[in-house]
């Protein structure tokens, strides 16, 4: 499981980066920033289901909004293990959802995924920077 490492955000519009090592942010409804998961540049989780940043409530199928910085991409993968079988290790067939920022200014890039085919429907995550 991966640890969480606690920041100091820098709120920047709506957006929460905490440094220029953040990848994206995650949230649970809408944009509320008391229901965010921060991802750093290049980090992976292989399942939402353990990861608890509150101690309360898992991530899987709950995400409903995304933000990326600046010159990064968020992978978003409907099952567990980046679409694998935990046991085979066999490709799943499930959606790689791509939400990428091009953009070098100082903007992130929000994406809505209500009434999309991916809203609360994720289960794991990579994230990278150039």
């Amino acid at each position: 499981m991966k640890k969480l490492i606690i920041v100091t955000l820098l709120i920047l519009g709506n957006m929460a980066f905490a440094d220029a090592q953040t990848c994206a942010v995650a949230y649970r409804y809408s944009q509320s920033p008391s229901e965010q998961l921060v991802l750093s540049s290049q980090q992976s989780i292989a399942d939402l289901n353990d990861y608890r940043a509150d101690r309360r409530t898992d991530w899987d199928n709950l995400i409903s909004f995304v933000e990326v910085a600046p010159g990064c991409t968020l992978l978003a993968y409907q099952y567990q293990n980046f679409n694998r079988d935990n046991y085979s290790g066999r490709q799943l067939d499930g959606f790689v959802a791509i939400f990428d920022n091009n953009s070098w200014h100082q903007r992130y890039r929000s994406y809505d995924l209500t009434g999309t085919a991916y809203n609360n429907s994720i289960s794991s995550l990579k994230c990278f920077c150039r």
